[in-house]
């Protein structure tokens, strides 16, 4: 059962107690995941958006 216990520890905690109405949730809900290529270039597509609607 330890195991499982410290398996739940590195989870973050995302319940309705960690969530506020305007600023969202405490933490990044995807923090945790691996950044591959594909994230690299949304990213790079969103900047460049960003810059030209300034």
């Amino acid at each position: 059962m330890k195991k499982n216990q410290a398996a739940d520890d590195d989870d973050e905690d995302l319940n309705d107690t960690n969530y506020d109405e305007f600023n969202g949730y405490a933490g990044s809900l995807f923090s945790s995941g691996p950044y591959e290529k594909d994230d690299e270039e949304a990213d790079a597509i969103y900047a460049a958006l960003d810059k030209r609607m300034d």
